[in-house]
């Protein structure tokens, strides 16, 4: 996946065509944004959860994370972010593809959480075996497993293209097309 998703930042990068894909795709489909709105029966609910959802929209910088997000499913294949609680807050921290791995040692880290069921990882996403809905996600920043969490799927965000509900991991809309793509740079 690494090796896929760097040819398609590269493609991205230097082929003219296909950034403005990209772009026009985004420009289409997200335009300025889209108007959000929240409703409920009761006034004051309503008011509760409007400052909720506008503090989770300000935190988030969603303006800007609503583009961002479809402009990595594009080029990546997905976009997976986090929600972060910082006291009352709540924000969707975005998280990087590469950093989504299996982890070094599952063995320890499913004793260190109880889990009891049979497991299956794989690209860094935990189910269990034979299942296809994520228990939890294992993000590795520094590559060698000293910075690392493991994150539960309810507290996870993973939007993925041009993949089946089963796969665990989408692919680039630039994948397919990378060939002609080329061809038209030149």
């Amino acid at each position: 996946l690494k090796a896929i998703r760097m040819a398609a930042w590269l493609m991205d990068e230097e082929v003219p065509v296909a950034k403005a894909m990209k772009n026009r795709l985004v420009d289409y489909t997200i335009g300025s944004g889209f108007d959000w709105e929240v409703t409920h029966p009761s006034p004051r609910v309503q008011a509760i959860c409007r400052r909720i959802v506008s503090s989770f929209m300000d935190n988030s910088d969603w303006t800007q994370l609503e583009r961002e997000s479809f402009k990595r499913e594009i080029v990546d294949g997905e976009f997976i972010a986090e929600f972060v609680a910082d006291g009352p807050d709540i924000s969707m921290e975005v998280r990087e593809g590469d950093h989504l791995t299996e982890p070094a040692n599952s063995y320890e880290l499913e004793d260190w959480k109880g889990y009891t069921f049979e497991t299956c990882w794989s690209f860094g996403i935990l189910t269990r075996k034979g299942r296809a809905a994520p228990i939890a996600y294992h993000i590795n920043r520094d590559g060698v497993g000293q910075d690392w969490d493991l994150i539960d799927a309810d507290r996870f965000v993973h939007w993925k293209r041009n993949a089946p509900r089963n796969a665990k991991r989408g692919f680039s809309d630039h994948y397919t097309t990378h060939k002609w793509l080329k061809y038209g740079a030149d």
